[in-house]
């Protein structure tokens, strides 16, 4: 059976919004979903930068570096390496992904499927909570 989807939201959603789902054959309503939070597109990263408002980031390529490459300031951060690699140089007090504010506690900072190669620390949280 096919269905026709209706979409009532607006991307960036400040409340609960509904998708409808009709048959296309009978227009018949067969389903509702309820999305709520923001809906919002990720930020690519293409080079070593600092991250300073929450959101989700992908790598877009390998990165190297012999200074810090990625380093994380604000909390709901999520960085995805999308399987990509990140090379040091083994300098030392670098890091690969460096998740800190001075003065600040981070909380909800999530890095994953990125591999971090040649660091003196790879990936390194401090004073971090749910991270």
């Amino acid at each position: 059976m096919k269905y026709r989807i209706h979409i009532l939201f607006k991307m960036k959603m400040s409340m609960p919004s509904i998708v409808v789902i009709r048959s296309a054959l009978f227009g018949t309503v067969v389903g509702f979903l309820i999305l709520t939070g923001w809906a919002s597109a990720a930020t690519t990263v293409s080079n070593c930068k600092t991250i300073t408002s929450p959101g989700t980031y992908v790598l877009i390529s390998d990165l190297s570096s012999s200074s810090t490459c990625i380093v994380i300031e604000s909390g709901d951060v999520v960085f995805d390496g999308q399987g990509h690699s990140i090379t040091g140089s083994y300098t030392p007090k670098t890091r690969g992904v460096y998740v800190y504010k001075s003065g600040t506690t981070l909380t909800n900072v999530t890095v994953r499927n990125v591999t971090v190669i040649a660091w003196i620390n790879g990936i390194y949280y401090n004073n971090t909570e749910n991270g």
